[in-house]
């Protein structure tokens, strides 16, 4: 490391200019950005805005001003998934995965907080009855007949979720019904009624 303590018997650099230099001379000047901070000027590829490039590795190769018009860029593209499907060993890891991440587990588990009938249909059995009822019925209203792409289906409790435990998860207990057709069953929440008719 080189000593830089004056040394008795050298002329400072700086000998004789005084008056001449200008006060700071080189600060920064309020609303400029300082010449090394900028860097390159990028356009944004969705926007067409300039932006300064700072010289790092991540920013020299960007395309957007900013994360929001990276996300509105993604609005209508293609998915990456698109095509593609996992193999049956890695649906089968992934779900042995969620199994075992439940309740206090779980790393947003808040106390079991929440309506109870909710948190078992968000487990993977209820899922698992769910998909198996869709595809013995084809994805379709056994009541009038209309089929998922043409309507949104629900998997129906034959006999009532709440007063029937242990055919909660039996697949003959379930039917495929279009919202209309579920609407009219006796077994369907009266608050959500509402929910159909006005939207």
């Amino acid at each position: 490391m080189a000593d830089t303590r004056f040394k008795k018997g050298i002329i400072p650099w700086n000998k004789g200019t005084v008056g001449l230099t200008i006060a700071n001379s080189g600060s920064f000047i309020k609303g400029q950005t300082a010449h090394n901070k900028i860097g390159t000027i990028k356009v944004c590829t969705f926007c067409s805005k300039e932006y300064p490039v700072k010289g790092t590795k991540r920013r020299e190769t960007s395309k957007f001003c900013s994360v929001v018009c990276h996300a509105k860029s993604l609005i209508g593209g293609v998915s990456p998934m698109k095509g593609k499907t996992h193999s049956q060993e890695t649906r089968l890891k992934q779900r042995v995965a969620k199994l075992g991440i439940r309740g206090e587990k779980h790393w947003n588990y808040k106390g079991g907080k929440g309506p109870i009938r909710r948190r078992l249909m968000q487990q993977d059995e209820y899922k698992q009855w769910r998909k198996q009822v869709f595809e013995r019925d084809n994805y379709s209203c056994v009541l009038c007949g209309v089929s998922g792409s043409n309507s949104v289906l629900h998997a129906d409790h034959i006999k009532p979720w709440s007063s029937h435990e242990d055919l909660r998860y039996v697949v003959s207990n379930g039917r495929t019904l279009c919202i209309g057709c579920h609407e009219k069953t006796d077994s369907f929440p009266k608050q959500l009624t509402r929910r159909v008719k006005n939207g």
